[in-house]
């Protein structure tokens, strides 16, 4: 599957019921986890288990599903054409 080189991505914040910022992907992100990109970017990511996938409090939502940050890529959220992030508690 060939992929883009440059991907909008925008972070909704659902406590705050706001667009909290618009990123761009780029080819050089694909390898990070959402949890390492989104903190890479200044956004907020909640963990107590350092994205080892145990604690379950970096759970943000890629469209109508829940997915751990720490461990789906970025790459792989492109394959499934997530375009938006939601977080519970920005």
């Amino acid at each position: 599957m060939s992929l883009v080189l440059s991907h909008k991505l925008c972070i909704l914040g659902l406590a705050s019921n706001t667009l909290v910022k618009e990123l761009t992907i780029q080819t050089e992100d694909f390898d990070l986890t959402v949890m390492e990109y989104l903190r890479a970017n200044n956004i907020p990511v909640a963990s107590s288990c350092y994205g080892e996938g145990i604690c379950r409090k970096c759970v943000v939502k890629l469209g109508e599903i829940e997915e751990l940050s720490c461990l789906i890529s970025i790459k792989k959220l492109l394959e499934k054409k997530i375009t938006t992030i939601s977080i519970s508690y920005l």
